[in-house]
């Protein structure tokens, strides 16, 4: 019985909500991005994502006030992912390039349809225009 206490810890400390939990004000990754490069990268997302909160979301939800945002929660969306809803995730540069390098493995049973961005620096430019056009 001593074992499962040690196995839900180490289950915990390895699960995607715990990476994600880092903070969301830190910016690790937007201070090592360029904005107007993450513009450009941006362009393959704007077909499912807004960034402006007063427009009506498209098939994903609107990504203002990202940062620090519970993941699933938008008001303004309805078509979350149960596996999204329930993981506890909170946004911040540390679980956003996560997601973006490859969501259906960061969390197995979301609906995002997108194979991932495999180039860290253009993670990291996104990232830097996420922060400055959603805060």
């Amino acid at each position: 019985m001593k074992i499962l206490p040690g196995l839900i810890l180490l289950l915990a400390l390895t699960s995607p909500t715990a990476l994600a939990q880092d903070g969301a004000s830190d910016r690790t990754y937007s201070t090592a991005g360029d904005a107007k490069a993450g513009r450009t990268a941006f362009f393959k997302c704007r077909a499912c994502h807004n960034l402006d909160g007063d427009q009506n979301p498209k098939a994903g939800p609107n990504l203002d006030k990202i940062f620090g945002r519970m993941a699933g929660t938008s008001d303004s969306y309805q078509g979350y992912s149960k596996a999204l809803r329930e993981s506890a995730i909170v946004w911040s540069e540390a679980a956003l390039d996560q997601w973006f390098r490859d969501p259906q493995n960061y969390l197995p049973g979301n609906k995002m349809p997108f194979a991932g961005i495999r180039s860290e620096q253009e993670r990291k430019d996104l990232i830097a225009y996420l922060r400055d056009v959603t805060e």
